[in-house]
């Protein structure tokens, strides 16, 4: 398929998903899960391909300009007589060796944390502005620690409009220029734990329509010069319980 112009091309896959470009160069996403600038290579009679794990069936998003697609590959491996196990060794952050990423080390999570049925991954480009995570219906950036505490108050401030925009919009726009539809649920009644309302947007919302539905539930805080983001975003066509809703505000407590 040859895009000519500005396309964008949408394809339900599942298990591990390989996207082979024969020329040019495309952003292919699934879930929560990007892949920037993908571009077209060749050796001999192979195509390189952009590797997503897909897991459960989602739609793979494809978009860019002038780009020839040569095909997806979609693998699924199934492994059985599997017994209960111990992770052993906890893979290191390499991401934190930058100097300027040192000094918030302490804030963050490590698979020390958690049980040992948990497996904890620094986010690809995490510590960069190449692949931002605040998006919130729109494109965004996400910075961890202000210069000032004033450059925190207005990074507040600008989540705060993008939100109520979002509210009375519907919707936004995406990086490619395409409108998303978003439906704002309820949230529960939100405990303590959380710093103050004014310092903090909570968001339910549906995104999406058809095969690309999904469901975000985030805790957007900031205390002084510092934000936590808490983003969980599932595909399927039920919202979050109250229950798990519950939860999670729990985990935005801790953190």
């Amino acid at each position: 398929m040859k895009c000519t112009g500005k396309c964008t091309v949408y394809i339900s896959q599942k298990g591990a998903v390989g996207v082979a470009l024969g020329a040019g160069s495309a952003d292919v996403s699934a879930g929560s899960t990007t892949i920037k600038g993908f571009k077209a290579s060749k050796s001999g009679d192979y195509f390189a391909a952009a590797g997503i794990l897909v897991g459960s069936k989602k739609t793979v998003k494809i978009s860019g300009s002038n780009f020839t697609l040569i095909g997806i590959a979609q693998t699924e491996l199934k492994i059985s007589g599997l017994t209960n196990a111990n992770n052993s060794v906890s893979d290191p952050d390499y991401s934190l060796d930058d100097p300027i990423q040192k000094g918030l080390n302490k804030y963050g999570f490590s698979s020390g944390d958690f049980s040992t049925d948990w497996s904890v991954f620094p986010m690809a480009r995490g510590t960069t502005l190449e692949d931002p995570t605040l998006d919130l219906c729109s494109a965004s950036t996400e910075v961890v620690r202000y210069r000032s505490n004033a450059a925190a108050d207005q990074a507040l401030s600008e989540v705060k409009t993008s939100y109520n925009n979002c509210v009375k919009n519907n919707g936004g726009t995406e990086r490619d220029g395409a409108f998303t539809k978003y439906e704002f649920l309820p949230i529960p009644n939100v405990p303590a734990p959380l710093v103050a309302e004014s310092k903090r947007v909570v968001v339910h919302a549906k995104i999406g329509e058809g095969d690309s539905v999904r469901y975000l539930f985030g805790v957007y805080q900031y205390n002084g010069d510092m934000f936590t983001g808490l983003y969980i975003v599932r595909p399927g066509s039920a919202p979050f319980t109250p229950a798990e809703l519950s939860r999670w505000i729990d985990v935005a407590g801790v953190m």
